[in-house]
This record gives C-alpha cells, structure tokens and sequence, in this order.
C-alpha cells in the first residue's frame, strides 16, 4: 500500500491505516493515525519510524513502491528511490 509522510510529525504511515484519503480529498495535509485528533493514537500495525528513514528501508527493498507527498498545498506521487514525481492534486 501507498505510504505518506505525516505533515505534523514527520512519521510515515500507510494509506491504509489512517485517515489519509479523507485529507487527499479536501487537500488538507495529511496526518498519521497518532496526530489525527480524531484517532489520536498510533496503529501499531509497523513501528512508527521517521517517513524518511522508512523511505529508504523501502527504496531498498522495492524501488518503485509509492509514497504520496504533500508540498506548498499539492500533492505528488513518488517512487521510493526518488524517481518519478508526478502531481495529483492541488496547485
């Protein structure tokens, strides 16, 4: 699954284990599941580990898998290794 970096904290996270494509709709930045004041606590589904070093545990294992990022009020779909970047949503 698609991974993002929480515009809070910095955590990475899973699409799948927070509330991101609520906040992918409205083009707010994304929250991990522990800053989501509605969850307001963390999954415990993987550790919770800084998006940038979980980034790069995944370039190594599988280079093209998906992290969403949320920049200057857009965001963009990225490979892990860092090729690719293409925006899909916002200006």
């Amino acid at each position: 699954m698609p991974m993002f970096e929480c515009a809070k904290c910095g955590s990475g996270d899973n699409t799948a284990t927070s509330d991101f494509w609520e906040y992918f709709r409205t083009g707010a930045p994304p929250l991990c599941s522990a800053c989501d004041p509605e969850t307001g606590k963390w999954h415990e589904e993987f550790p919770r580990v800084q998006a940038s070093e979980l980034q790069k545990q995944e370039a190594a294992a599988d280079p093209s898998a998906i992290w969403y990022k949320f920049e200057k009020g857009a965001y963009y779909r990225v490979r892990a290794d860092g090729k690719g970047r293409e925006r899909v949503y916002g200006s």
